[in-house]
């Protein structure tokens, strides 16, 4: 059930080093989603102004999903860069996981503390959140 929306800079074909950035939308748990125009144009203006890989989460919503099922998708795409990123066709060399930030958008900002604060608690062999931003 994972899903998300990739966006990558110009510059990653000729850097060696891009910053990769998990961000979660907003709209109350129940509304929204990657796709939506608003959130479509923060993650291209994300990927571009700041030249980082920019990976839009699409997790599921509420009320037909009940809590934690928001958390646990944001944990899973993690722990899929992690271990999978390489499968993606588009994925850039230069993505560095090791440049990990979380970020999120009103709820967005909810799913992604409660992501990084479970990061933080498990180990994976490659990627390295360093930065939370809401």
């Amino acid at each position: 059930h994972l899903w998300f929306r990739l966006f990558v800079p110009s510059t990653a074909a000729t850097s060696t080093s891009t910053p990769v950035i998990v961000f979660f939308h907003g709209g109350g748990f129940a509304f929204l989603s990657p796709a939506s125009q608003t959130y479509d144009a923060v993650c291209r203006r994300f990927a571009r102004r700041l030249n980082a890989v920019v990976c839009s989460v699409k997790y599921r919503l509420s009320p037909e999903h009940k809590f934690p099922a928001q958390y646990d998708d944001g944990f899973d795409v993690l722990t899929f860069l992690n271990h999978r990123r390489r499968e993606i066709p588009e994925w850039p060399e230069s993505a560095d996981v090791t440049k990990c930030f979380v970020a999120g958008d009103s709820a967005g900002g909810n799913v992604a503390h409660n992501v990084v604060v479970r990061a933080c608690r498990a180990e994976f062999s490659d990627l390295k959140v360093i930065g939370l931003i809401n």
